[in-house]
């Protein structure tokens, strides 16, 4: 064969690589591992990111909801609050059902969300939750799922490559995502229905409200440390009051621990117990005992 032909079928051999090599579809990007506090996902090969995803996780099941920074949404519902790995719901489904949705941006009547239910199959993903950290509230995982929606037309997104890491969760109805509080009161578990915190006047303000007009506040500074402090009256740098209807009870000995506080994300933690006496004339007290919190503000 002349050189003229060896070097003709070069050129072939070559273009014909680079067709082909054309021809296949886009590589599928590797998953990523979300940052800690964080939710990430690809939505139709679009990167999507919350900064600020909010769980729940109570009545035996688990609720995840997250913003994204295009003020789209990712909402996952699940039908347990063990972790482990469960199945995306479509159609038909079950009565263990389990729920992806996506939320666009400007959502309304003409531009519905995508849920999983609508989607022609069984099965259109999964979520694998990974871990629960009862101690610290914060619980992690991955997902994928395919959605979609009957309106303005018929049409699907799929939701892939999903992370979430150490994001915060509630296992109270009504306190903040992330935050715990438990103690007791003369040897009876005090039941917290909200929680607020408020950063007032160089003070960390703490009020936990429980059902039949009884409340607990914690004041400590907001530059504490962490170590152990010896609880006072009112008025005092550390102090704590316990109402129960009319009648306020202020601490008169205890200690509060701080076992962490990170001011810069505005995060503390730690151990209290108290014995608190009628404000203001004193007389009858209570104990308040085995107190821990964990909260943002």
């Amino acid at each position: 064969m002349k050189k003229s032909k060896i070097f003709q079928c070069l050129l072939l051999l070559t273009a014909l690589t680079a067709l082909a090599a054309c021809t296949k579809d886009d590589p599928e990007p590797e998953a990523e591992t979300a940052a800690e506090g964080t939710m990430i996902a690809l939505v139709d090969k679009s990167e999507w990111i919350s900064e600020a995803p909010a769980v729940y996780i109570y009545y035996g099941e688990i609720t995840i909801h997250a913003i994204g920074s295009d003020d789209t949404a990712i909402t996952i519902y699940l039908n347990n609050d063990d972790v482990g790995k469960y199945d995306i719901s479509g159609v038909p489904t079950t009565f263990s059902i389990n729920i992806g949705v996506f939320t666009p941006a400007n959502a309304g009547p003409a531009n519905p969300l995508y849920a999983s239910t609508y989607v022609e199959q069984a099965v259109t993903g999964e979520v694998d939750i990974t871990e629960i950290d009862q101690v610290n509230k914060t619980i992690s995982g991955t997902f994928h799922y395919k959605a979609a929606r009957m309106i303005p037309e018929v049409s699907e997104v799929e939701v892939k490559g999903g992370s979430f890491t150490k994001i915060f969760y509630s296992d109270v109805p009504g306190l903040p995502a992330g935050s715990s509080v438990s103690f007791d009161v003369n040897s009876l578990a005090f039941r917290p229905v909200q929680m607020a915190v408020v950063n007032s006047l160089d003070n960390l303000v703490l009020n936990v409200a429980g059902a039949g007009n009884k409340s607990l506040t914690l004041t400590i500074p907001a530059s504490t440390t962490t170590g152990t402090f010896d609880l006072g009256p009112i008025g005092s740098s550390y102090s704590a009051t316990y109402v129960s209807n009319s009648m306020t009870y202020e601490s008169t000995s205890g200690t509060v621990t701080i076992t962490e506080h990170d001011q810069e994300k505005k995060r503390i933690k730690g151990t209290f117990s108290f014995t608190a006496e009628l404000f203001p004339q004193g007389g009858e007290s209570i104990a308040v005992t085995e107190g821990s919190f964990i909260f943002s503000y």
